[in-house]
């Protein structure tokens, strides 16, 4: 290709402008094949580590039928080592006992600050809660532990990757809310590192991403188009084509978008995040840019509902845990200066509570902790006022000491 556009360069007249394109149509014709080639190679990757999980989990399930049911989960697990077919996972088990001395190490570097709380909500039957402010970008917590320049994982990356795949099957789920914008299929900002981190590995347990997406779609898609209107402080929901009477179909390459405060909701098995837990499930808030532009502290009562329909999701499904951005904001423009950044925590804070005391008195206390992610360039000082803030919202427990 090198010689071809040097001889191309070199020609003169008329035959330069059929050179260019010509060599245009080979560059896109090439990038397509290569693209195309490397992209089935991943596909058949994946494929090959969703057939060893398969193996691996019906031999496992092999073996626990054919022991006796007095054993305990140590012999059990002793037993099943011994076999030849379960390489793989005395591999598995022994990198994972490392963990706990090399995850740790790698991330003394990268401890973000944080405080913890423990707060109080009810009027008469009191629910604990544990809340977190900690200094960090919702999109490092997507961040991925780093390969080791050989291409051989991370003994501490197995170690993680099996214990959340684990955790799948668990009532201690974790929950991180994102704000994306109205397009589904559209890449860009956190939803780009979202799609890459969910291309670092298989996933072995939901579907791919991009599926869920086009599911997601097809779910707006049946909806219709919808508008949405804030009238004293009010949502009004309209669906256009129920009100005109006329039914339409799109066509397939047309497709409706969803509206503000609407919640994307999906799943994964093969996100694990910096702080060492994986991330099961991904709620993706869409923020509609018109909405952000008057820099209003208020919170719309659409991301009101927002808020109420993820906390809901996390009681009804064993979420134990969830992240969500403190501000509630996409970007932080130039006039949301400090003062208007402790009105606006005040307003988030006074949304969560709300729709905690709703949930807490019928549902129950299945959401034990909520860690709210600050802007990681937010100084020492203003963090410290973020933290003043919390301790006015909620009542927390003052221990009586008898002398």
């Amino acid at each position: 290709h090198i010689d071809e556009t040097e001889r191309s360069i070199q020609k003169r007249g008329s035959e330069v402008p059929e050179t260019i394109t010509q060599l245009q149509e080979d560059y896109y014709l090439n990038r397509e094949v290569i693209v195309s080639h490397w992209d089935s190679c991943i596909s058949a990757l994946k494929w090959e580590h969703r057939q060893a999980l398969r193996t691996f989990v019906m031999s496992y399930e092999g073996h626990i039928n054919s022991l006796p049911t007095n054993n305990d989960r140590p012999n059990l697990t002793r037993m099943f080592l011994k076999d030849s077919s379960s390489k793989t996972l005395n591999s598995v088990l022994k990198k994972s006992s490392i963990i706990n001395n090399q995850a740790i190490s790698k991330r003394t570097d990268h401890i973000p600050l944080s405080e913890t709380f423990t707060v109080q909500l009810g009027r008469q039957l009191r629910t604990m809660f544990n809340f977190r402010l900690i200094r960090l970008d919702p999109s490092e917590l997507l961040t991925r532990l780093k390969v080791q320049e050989n291409h051989l994982l991370d003994d501490d990356w197995l170690a993680e990757r099996m214990n959340n795949a684990l955790n799948i099957y668990s009532n201690n789920l974790n929950g991180l809310m994102i704000l994306v914008d109205k397009r589904i299929n559209s890449f860009r900002g956190i939803k780009k590192l979202l799609a890459d981190a969910c291309e670092q590995s298989a996933e072995l347990h939901f579907p791919e991403f991009g599926s869920q997406l086009e599911s997601i779609q097809e779910t707006v898609n049946r909806l219709g188009s919808r508008q949405l209107t804030e009238l004293n402080g009010e949502s009004k929901l309209r669906n256009n084509d129920l009100c005109s009477g006329i039914s339409t179909v799109k066509s397939k390459s047309e497709c409706y978008e969803p509206i503000h405060g609407d919640v994307l909701i999906t799943k994964h098995s093969n996100l694990i995040s910096s702080t060492g837990d994986g991330i099961n499930v991904i709620f993706q808030v869409v923020i509609d840019e018109n909405y952000e532009t008057n820099n209003n502290i208020r919170i719309p009562s659409s991301l009101h509902n927002a808020i109420s329909a993820v906390l809901r999701t996390c009681f009804e499904y064993d979420i134990t845990t969830l992240s969500l951005p403190l501000l509630l904001v996409s970007s932080v423009s130039e006039n949301m200066d400090r003062s208007w950044r402790a009105k606006r925590v005040e307003t988030v804070l006074k949304a969560v509570k709300g729709a905690l005391m709703e949930l807490i008195t019928w549902r129950g206390p299945n959401l034990r902790s909520i860690q709210f992610l600050a802007p990681s360039w937010i100084t020492d000082e203003e963090l410290n006022v973020f933290r003043q803030i919390i301790s006015n919202s909620f009542l927390q427990p003052n221990p009586l000491i008898v002398v």
